[in-house]
Order: structure tokens, then sequence, then C-alpha cells
């Protein structure tokens, strides 16, 4: 695939964003032509770039916040959202977990559009690609501890965090219904 053109979102995209289509729609079982989203982790990525993501992102600019957009031909491909990691006690755990002492970002949410799925994670591998990038170029320092959470039934997203170098952290709470997956990007 072509490297999309990528630039950071602002209010003028909200239409854009609101029509963007990352979750896998099925047919009821009756045939309808209603959709039902069986995968409930890619209902809430969709939802929150449809909906809350830019100004999730305008919110949290202490943060060093950032939605950036990524485009084929003027159409949205994908997206994804960054931010320094607020809770400095969860942060601080992860630097002594892994022995580290630079800043830590929190990866919010990643989506691609239906078209560009389904393409053995190439796309996706782009996506996290040029996000890393970004997020070491959000900080001073030389490198950067990211964290993402992932719902542990969406293999697709593990599979792409494990090609992409990051590792699974043990939860040190019980019940948290999110795997913590982290890697330190230089």
């Amino acid at each position: 695939m072509t490297e999309p053109v990528w630039r950071l979102a602002n209010k003028d995209d909200i239409p854009i964003l609101q029509h963007f289509e990352c979750a896998t729609p099925k047919r009821r079982l009756d045939g309808s032509f209603r959709t039902v989203q069986t995968r409930d982790w890619e209902s809430k990525v969709q939802s929150y770039f449809r909906a809350g993501a830019l100004s999730d992102m305008n919110g949290s600019t202490a943060q060093g916040a950032r939605l950036i957009l990524g485009f084929l031909d003027d159409l949205l491909v994908a997206c994804y959202a960054h931010e320094r990691l607020a809770d400095e006690e969860l942060a601080e755990r992860l630097r002594v977990a892994l022995g580290y002492s630079g800043p830590v970002r929190n990866f919010k949410a990643i989506g691609v559009s239906m078209d560009h799925r389904k393409q053995g994670g190439s796309v996706a591998d782009i996506v996290i690609e040029h996000a890393f990038g970004d997020m070491l170029a959000s900080e001073p320092e030389d490198t950067v501890l990211v964290q993402a959470r992932i719902d542990p039934r969406n293999a697709a997203s593990k599979r792409m965090a494990e090609r992409n170098g990051m590792k699974h952290l043990a939860s040190e709470k019980s019940g948290d219904p999110l795997e913590t997956w982290v890697i330190i990007v230089s």
C-alpha cells in the first residue's frame, strides 16, 4: 500500500470523522439489512473516532494529545490518537517494570477503514510505525515508552502489537478488562 498522507486533525475534520468506518458490521441472522456490531471493541473505537476523539484530544492538550489522520486520494483510511500518560502513578510503575526513566505515552486508539483492512496487517503496521515516530517527535527525549491497552478478545490488535515489537505485561489488578502492551521506542 502507498503511504498515506498524514496530518493533525482539526475541527474541520468532524464530518469526516463522523463517517469513519472501522468496525465490522454483520447482518442479523434473519437477513435484515440492519447491522449489528459483533465486536464491541471495534464499535468502541469507531464511536471514539466518530464522536469523541477530537474533543478528547483538545481537552488533553496539557498531555501533548494528538489525533492524526491518514488520507489516500482524499479518503480517510486510518487514524490514531495518543497522549502523554496522565496517570503518573501508572507511568512510574511501567518505568520501574521496564527499567526506564523517560516519558510515557498512551496509545488511545488506532482505526483502519473497512476498505483497507484484511490485508495481512500491512496497513495497521504502517499506521503504528507512523504513530511511533509521531510519539517520539512529541517528546524531547530520544526514547519514549508506549503503552497500549487492548481488549483480550481482540486477536488482530494483539498480533499487530507483537509484529511491531510490543510486549504484553501481566495485569497488576485482577478483573482488569484490558491487557497492557508496551514498547520502548527510540
